[in-house]
């Protein structure tokens, strides 16, 4: 029997190949990492740098419902120019979306306590009900622009809904 040696030299040929190339990824990874450092130690050496500025909190809850971020927030108001009702519409959207979210804090609260009875945590969750409802009423015309106070205002209810079949299920003991 006789032993072909061209598939084994073909073998071989291959692997010496793949070694190379993971020779030369790694070497070409190593120059830049060390590019990269350099780059970082010729900063650093340059001066303190101040640190970037916090972000601001304020308005948070406008800007989640409205779909706005900071950098373009500017050129929006520039383009947008939206009448005085529209504007009232707005921020009384914005004052009862917060209270709605603050009744769900004051509702969770109310289920930590040990003090606290179901009936009035499951009064609390119907005043949320109808706030929800009632926001929804109040801002159709607002959840057409802005698919943001739609998705909160159907996230309200899914979390409502939710609540009341597990009072309803009995989930919550005394």
């Amino acid at each position: 029997m006789r032993i072909q040696s061209d598939p084994l030299n073909a073998l071989q040929t291959e692997q010496s190949s793949q070694s190379d190339k993971s020779s030369s990824a790694a070497s070409a990874f190593a120059e830049l990492l060390n590019e990269t450092l350099a780059a970082k130690e010729d900063k650093a050496s340059a001066g303190p740098v101040a640190p970037p500025p916090a972000p601001p909190t304020s308005g948070l809850i406008s800007q989640m419902l409205l779909g706005v971020d900071e950098a373009t927030q500017s050129t929006e108001v520039e383009v947008t120019q939206s009448t005085e009702a529209e504007e009232d519409l707005l921020q009384e959207a914005f004052a009862q979306a917060s209270g709605a979210l603050d009744m769900w804090d004051t509702y969770a609260q109310s289920l930590k306590t040990p003090g606290g009875t179901l009936r009035d945590s499951y009064a609390l969750l119907e005043d949320i009900d109808s706030t929800v409802s009632g926001l929804r009423q109040d801002t159709a015309a607002l959840r057409e622009q802005s698919p943001a106070m739609d998705s909160l205002l159907n996230e309200l209810e899914i979390m409502t809904l939710t609540e009341k079949i597990k009072f309803n299920r009995g989930d919550y003991l005394v």
